[in-house]
């Protein structure tokens, strides 16, 4: 049975491995997946936003990815913005009389969840932070400890807390990397761009004992040749020695038969397999 196609496939047109946007024009990599976050003017998923989609159709994809359907406006006029931070003054008066009268009697999911909203807005926090593991730890550390819980100063954060977490962190690497010796490792690699249409390269390295990120190379698209990309994944594999990576797992559609080619030449035993995640990506 063939599967039906994702219904917005219809908002652009589609190039094989690649679609072109019907309103911007502009063209990408990737599916349905990336369609979606692409019209739904949502930042931060390695794909440009479209800003000439109508707003219908933003709506419908932005719900389509789970997102909640609210239209933030600019203000137009001087008074129009004091009027915004008057609402936000009152809007973050409101939540903290709520949250005296309401947290203190019985539960109120709503306004916890309204506080979380205002924090990441006010301070403009990626919403993929909720998703974080150690978001979600926090959170229920808090939970457990109970509302006596006082946050730390950000000079306590800044001369014990973060330092000696560094500590802890440069050990656990130090740890992985010297695992390699004895079941080598894999290295991922992708390659994404920001909202300010910089193209990145990053490099992870997976083993038995654990996954830790090695590098990111910031390079123009222009740059990113298939004998670029072997340049800087053999200058990551030389630096581990190459004796330690027994595979690498890359994401480049475009560019990974003849990248899997020179570098396979240069390191007969290495196994090259493509990204699975970035295949179902391209569905």
């Amino acid at each position: 049975m063939v599967r039906k196609k994702d219904r917005f496939w219809s908002y652009v047109e589609d190039l094989d491995d690649r679609f072109k946007c019907n309103f911007c024009r502009c063209d990408f990599a990737g599916g349905a997946y990336r369609i979606k976050y692409h019209l739904a003017g949502v930042k931060g998923h390695a794909i440009d936003i479209c800003t000439s989609v109508p707003e219908d159709v933003k709506n419908e994809a932005y719900l389509a990815i789970g997102g909640i359907n609210k239209k933030l406006k600019s203000a137009s006029s001087s008074s129009n913005a004091q009027e915004s931070k008057a609402t936000s003054c009152s809007t973050s008066k409101d939540l903290c009389q709520a949250t005296d009268s309401k947290m203190c009697g019985k539960k109120d999911k709503s306004v916890v969840n309204k506080l979380l909203a205002q924090l990441v807005m006010v301070n403009n926090i990626s919403l993929d932070v909720v998703q974080t593991t150690s978001f979600i730890r926090f959170v229920q550390g808090v939970a457990d400890y109970g509302p006596e819980y006082k946050l730390p100063s950000n000079l306590t954060l800044q001369r014990k807390l973060i330092p000696n977490l560094m500590v802890k962190i440069e050990e656990y690497i130090r740890r992985i990397k010297n695992s390699w010796s004895i079941t080598g490792c894999t290295l991922m690699s992708s390659i994404w761009s920001d909202v300010d249409q910089r193209a990145f390269i990053n490099v992870s390295a997976y083993s038995p004992s654990g996954a830790i990120f090695l590098k990111s190379f910031e390079v123009s698209r222009a740059k990113i040749t298939t004998l670029y990309i072997k340049d800087i994944i053999s200058s990551v594999i030389d630096e581990i020695g190459s004796d330690k990576v027994v595979q690498l797992i890359i994401d480049y559609t475009t560019n990974f038969e003849s990248t899997r080619d020179m570098l396979i030449g240069k390191y007969p035993q290495l196994y090259i397999t493509r990204c699975a995640t970035y295949g179902i990506q391209m569905l």
